[in-house]
């Protein structure tokens, strides 16, 4: 199959592109590329995160939107059960700053694992265990940092190394810096777990019950309910016609979809297609 990958760095696109070429269709590039991710583009992917995947299927042309971004947390708990979260001023280029609030206590529902095995299940065609595969190998021979990745580790050091289990991965003494190899066992095998396993040894399974513990200690409020209840949402994208084409991107609650939608009215001619409402509690993506 023929294809294009974009990708954060050179070894997230190679893990999907081997897979298009053993066989594999888009979707199945698109899991094994994102679990890749957490490890050559780990300080903005990873297993604790949650996202959306837009899919367009050319042969019944329908377009549809995997909502799983993450949930906030604490069922079954009292209010104020989690400890205040910190804040730490990011410099992005010397005259931008941006606050962002960290801590046991910032931590939501994790929904990217459940948002790749529904997209797995409804869309990909090769086994799961093989588009894990590539992203355990990476995690277990380790990686070498580009410059662009090292410019992530600099801006972002306060956050990734702020406990000592950050700082166990990314340099006990100083942070890594382009060249420097970053290998992750542990994160090899969380994924050798949920290959074996799936997605529910996260969600109702032993590393569940262990994140919910590391996270409980620290003063978050994750619960094993909340792992147990979180489910996908399969969502209608927001829509709009540009220059006799149409657009479609995510909806709330992704706010990029709709600000691009209103871009676009805004610089061509037609209209946006109101989305629909939304169907359960989320966090606000940030």
């Amino acid at each position: 199959m023929k294809g294009a990958i974009a990708a954060g760095h050179p070894l997230t696109a190679e893990a999907g592109a081997h897979v298009l070429a053993a066989g594999g269709n888009a979707f199945d590039a698109c899991i094994a590329a994102g679990f890749a991710s957490w490890v050559t583009e780990s300080p903005l992917a990873g297993p604790g995160g949650g996202g959306f995947m837009l899919v367009h299927r050319a042969r019944d042309r329908t377009t549809r939107v995997l909502d799983f971004f993450v949930a906030s947390p604490g069922l079954g708990l009292a209010t104020g059960s989690a400890t205040a979260m910190e804040a730490i001023d990011v410099d992005f280029s010397g005259d931008s700053i941006q606050v962002f609030k960290i801590g046991a206590g910032s931590c939501a529902v994790p929904g990217t694992v459940a948002g790749l095995e529904e997209a797995h299940r409804a869309f990909a065609s090769l086994p799961w265990r093989e588009l894990l595969a590539p992203a355990v190998e990476l995690a277990r021979a380790g990686v070498e940092l580009t410059r662009g990745q090292a410019y992530l580790h600099a801006i972002l050091d306060l956050i990734l190394r702020h406990t000592p289990e950050g700082r166990a991965v990314y340099g006990e003494r100083e942070r890594l810096v382009a060249g420097d190899r970053l290998t992750m066992p542990d994160l090899a095998e969380t994924l050798e777990l949920l290959a074996e396993r799936g997605a529910a040894e996260l969600y109702r399974g032993e590393l569940g019950r262990a994140l919910v513990d590391h996270v409980r200690a620290s003063g978050g409020a994750i619960t094993e309910r909340d792992l147990a209840e979180y489910r996908v949402v399969r969502r209608r994208p927001v829509r709009a016609s540009y220059r006799r084409h149409e657009f479609a991107s995510n909806p709330p609650p992704s706010s990029g979809g709709a600000s691009r939608t209103r871009s676009a009215c805004s610089t061509g001619s037609g209209r946006a297609a109101r989305p629909e409402p939304r169907r359960r509690s989320r966090a606000s993506p940030t």
